[in-house]
């Protein structure tokens, strides 16, 4: 999960494993409307969990790390 603060959002993606259920699906929050919108984004990687999400805000792009 991550902030951008460029477009006051919260990014979410996957999740962790529960009930034989992982997530690969991005969500997004808005917090001007009080919304969860699922995203469509272009690359999508494998369901996974523990992964690590930040904002860079000068490239205004949403990074997430995975180790293997």
């Amino acid at each position: 999960m991550a902030y951008d603060s460029e477009s006051e959002t919260i990014v979410q993606f996957g999740g962790m494993p529960q009930n034989d259920y992982s997530s690969n699906e991005t969500w997004i929050y808005d917090y001007s409307t009080n919304t969860w919108t699922k995203a469509d984004p272009a690359n999508v990687p494998s369901m996974r969990s523990s992964n690590v999400m930040a904002y860079d805000s000068e490239s205004d792009m949403v990074i997430m790390h995975v180790e293997d």
